[in-house]
């Protein structure tokens, strides 16, 4: 079978191109927001572990508290326990 070869037109060409490059340059954003939604995501996880472990440790000192001193409410801003 014979093939036919034909030459498109310079305005079709750049416009084939054009999209070509569109779609490369989509593509390449596309990546770098899945490499920030990654740290993103790796920094959420660090930060949610910190939160959870200061959680815990403010529960253990709130327990000491209470043993040394009773229940009670604590002003954090002039240290006065409100003892109930």
């Amino acid at each position: 079978m014979e093939t036919k070869q034909m030459q498109i037109s310079e305005e079709l060409l750049n416009k084939v191109k054009s999209y070509q490059e569109k779609a490369v340059i989509t593509v390449s954003k596309l990546g770098d927001i899945e490499l920030q939604l990654s740290q993103l995501n790796k920094t959420k996880s660090e930060l949610i572990a910190q939160y959870e472990s200061n959680a815990i440790g403010a529960q253990e000192l709130v327990k000491v508290i209470e043993s040394t001193y009773g229940s009670g409410t604590l002003d954090i801003y002039t240290g006065i326990l409100t003892l109930k």
